[in-house]
């Protein structure tokens, strides 16, 4: 029968988080740190922005005519998971009431406490990405136990894709994977591709006890690229739009996690860049990591030589040249002196050592 008759599995009231982590996201002045000047036609029209084409602009995967012509995809994208890996599908019911279609893929090996099946992988799609032709086979491949789901909107997802009813399908998901599936938060790794990196962030920063994040193709702020999409003189209604409506700031989220973070920059990526022209320049994934680090290592990034270099780092297209310069061994026996010898177990540090260009270039190598 049709997915829309599907009883619910889960709901969120069952989540063993779901009550004392409440799914809220951070105030507009908080995530941003910048003052709208708004008036009451802009704030109209945002509003009418927001519900219209605004929201098909960033998420058109949620466009039911797109959906209707990928629909085969979609179906032979779900036969072939769970006919070559055994895949369950389940519906799962937010907080906000919307229906989460999910999938879930178990590579467990209880007898093995090393397997990487024992690590489950949690898949945030892309804008017009899908679980059942999005990122979960890779994971899936290399024998971790993997769960993908959809964006409201999305396949068979009920709702609209609005950050509030985003990150009620990421608590959900998640509150399922421990509850119900019995996972560690210490054994989910989350992931993210482009717009996904926005849950996955949230994910990380409501949860700090996750294994880790990895952020592919993602941006650490949605409203520069959309401005440099859109006319000039429509950039009140723009920065209105997005700040009230799809604040997407992924690095506010993330800045707050503590544990492993991984990116992986796309250099021939034609949405993350400001400028297709020049990737490495303008891709929006450079601020992602300098931001990371600015909150990581406040005093090593307050040093103009150190930014200077690590923008060098970035915009190279022979980084590797630039790498080779590198003692890691030296970079990290510094960094572990420093460590053990203030007690450091958290983050930000106050790093203050005399390898400092070196310590920026390796870190931005060990995290990109």
């Amino acid at each position: 029968f049709d997915f829309q008759h599907w009883p619910i599995d889960f709901e969120w009231t069952q989540g063993r988080y779901c009550y004392e982590r409440p799914a809220n996201l951070l105030p507009v002045q908080e995530a941003c740190h910048e003052t709208l000047n708004e008036s009451p036609v802009v704030n109209m029209v945002s509003y009418l922005m927001a519900n219209s084409i605004g929201r098909i602009l960033l998420y058109p995967g949620s466009i039911g005519l797109l959906q209707k012509v990928i629909e085969n995809n979609l179906i032979t994208g779900r036969h072939f998971l769970i006919e070559n890996y055994q895949a369950k599908r389940f519906k799962l019911l937010a907080r906000d009431q919307n229906q989460i279609d999910v999938i879930f893929v178990d590579k467990r090996n209880l007898n093995n406490q090393t397997h990487r099946g024992n690590t489950l992988v949690i898949t945030c799609e892309g804008n017009a990405g899908f679980y059942e032709i999005g990122s979960v086979t890779t994971p899936i491949n290399l024998n971790y136990s993997v769960m993908g789901w959809n964006h409201p909107g999305f396949g068979g997802s009920t709702g609209t894709p609005f950050p509030q009813n985003d990150i009620n399908a990421m608590e959900v998901v998640i509150n399922f994977a421990v509850t119900k599936l019995n996972f560690k938060l210490e054994d989910i790794l989350i992931f993210g591709w482009s717009i996904g990196g926005f849950p996955a962030a949230w994910a990380v920063s409501n949860y700090p006890e996750l294994k880790g994040i990895i952020l592919d193709a993602s941006f650490d702020d949605v409203l520069p690229l959309a401005r440099s999409r859109m006319m000039p003189f429509l950039a009140p209604i723009v920065d209105s739009t997005i700040r009230n409506y799809f604040n997407l700031n992924v690095s506010s989220y993330l800045n707050r996690y503590q544990g492993p973070v991984r990116f992986i920059r796309r250099l021939k990526d034609e949405i993350i860049p400001i400028d297709s022209t020049r990737p490495l320049l303008t891709n929006r994934g450079n601020h992602l990591l300098i931001k990371l680090l600015k909150s990581r290592f406040p005093r090593l990034m307050s040093h103009e030589d150190i930014n200077d270099e690590v923008e060098q780092f970035l915009h190279s297209e022979n980084y590797g040249y630039l790498l080779r310069k590198v003692d890691d061994s030296k970079v990290l026996d510094a960094l572990s002196r420093y460590t053990q010898k203030y007690g450091v177990d958290k983050y930000p540090i106050e790093i203050d050592v005399d390898k400092e260009l070196e310590i920026s270039m390796l870190l931005g190598q060990q995290i990109i």
